[in-house]
């Protein structure tokens, strides 16, 4: 009788650890997020606790599924809506990255800072101070293929070659966590996100607030350069580009993330034309950040982007700042558009390609 009640006991007590554990979650997620529906900002504040649960959960199920049907069966239906539901954040706080870079043996850390005015200062920037262990993610030469006069952007997309090799170096593996920052915007750190979203790297965290954020909470900033042991990863690139040659033909809506004054041909400071591609409406990348410079919450920047096709392209001057729209798309927890990566400063590589000025539409 001993034997078997130990047995029982054995079997029964962490099924039922794990439906309180399951039931108390459930009653606190109905509680704070309204039974699931603004689950996304739950678990973009603590997705360390998420992440966890859903271990438990997985567990759980793979270990009793033979000793008791109907909890499990409870379990596993949490377990899926956990899956469905529970989609790590892009974002990650000061407050979280500080006990993920203290926790994680499997972390790659990218310092993205750069000036579109002055390429040097990017390796200044970094040389004199940036987080502790971070490599260095030039915007130039990292995260851009070679210029061709006359024919790319300012920041034509790597060849698929070059960006494995880059990410080889870097040691970035498929199960690495990589966490991308810049100075406050983001700006350049969403190009690198996206970058990594492309090749297939699906726990990349954007660093919000970027460096003024990590030095505002009091955190330290280091000299040294990492050496990172280099992988073997192999990638393989995302459907998620469109050309120059596919804008025509798709009839899409189109976004412009840069500022109205040169989606409207009122000025241009970067390249040799101003205006924009005929029907693209504004979408400023700037109103995707509070005065501090984090990002606005999911449901202000669902708001601003709800009223949005499912044929979405965002682009920009040179494919940076697109990426920023398009993460502000995800975070949202809205479907991902796709990148023009040649942008304004390859569609005027061609005099015969259309140009528009003033205002089209709303501006969003």
């Amino acid at each position: 009788m001993r034997q078997r009640h130990f047995s029982v006991s054995l079997v029964v007590s962490p099924i039922l650890s794990a439906l309180y554990i399951s039931i108390t979650f459930s009653i606190a997620a109905k509680r704070n997020t309204q039974n699931f529906n603004d689950f996304h900002r739950l678990r973009s504040k603590s997705p360390l606790t998420v992440v966890t649960l859903n271990h438990v959960l997985n567990v759980a199920v793979l270990r009793f599924h033979t000793y008791l049907s109907a909890p499990v069966g409870l379990l596993s239906r949490l377990q899926r809506t956990l899956n469905k539901r529970v989609i790590m954040s892009p974002l990650i706080s000061v407050t979280h990255f500080f006990e993920l870079s203290k926790s994680s043996d499997n972390l790659i850390i990218l310092d993205c800072r750069s000036d579109l005015s002055d390429r040097a200062n990017a390796v200044k920037l970094y040389n004199e101070g940036h987080i502790l262990n971070a490599l260095h993610a030039h915007l130039e030469d990292d995260l851009s293929g070679p210029i061709i006069t006359g024919k790319t952007s300012r920041h034509p997309l790597p060849s698929k070659e070059n960006w494995q090799a880059t990410l080889q170096r870097w040691g970035v593996e498929k199960s690495s966590t990589v966490v991308v920052y810049d100075q406050s915007n983001n700006m350049f750190s969403a190009r690198a996100w996206w970058m990594l979203r492309w090749a297939g790297i699906t726990n990349v965290l954007v660093l919000d607030g970027g460096l003024n954020a990590w030095l505002n909470a009091g955190h330290p900033i280091s000299t040294l350069a990492p050496s990172p042991s280099p992988s073997s990863i192999q990638i393989e690139l995302a459907n998620w580009v469109i050309t120059a040659e596919d804008i025509p033909s798709l009839q899409a809506q189109m976004l412009d993330a840069r500022a109205l004054p040169r989606y409207a041909g009122e000025t241009e400071p970067l390249d040799g034309k101003a205006g924009h591609i005929p029907s693209a409406q504004n979408a400023d990348f700037s109103k995707n950040l509070t005065s501090e410079g984090f990002f606005q919450p999911k449901e202000v920047l669902h708001q601003r982007f709800a009223q949005c096709r499912d044929d979405v392209i965002c682009y920009c001057g040179s494919g940076v700042t697109a990426c920023h729209n398009i993460l502000a798309f995800d975070i949202a927890g809205l479907p991902m558009p796709k990148l023009y990566a040649g942008s304004w400063s390859e569609w005027i590589t061609d005099p015969n390609r259309p140009i528009a000025t003033g205002i089209e539409g709303e501006a969003l």
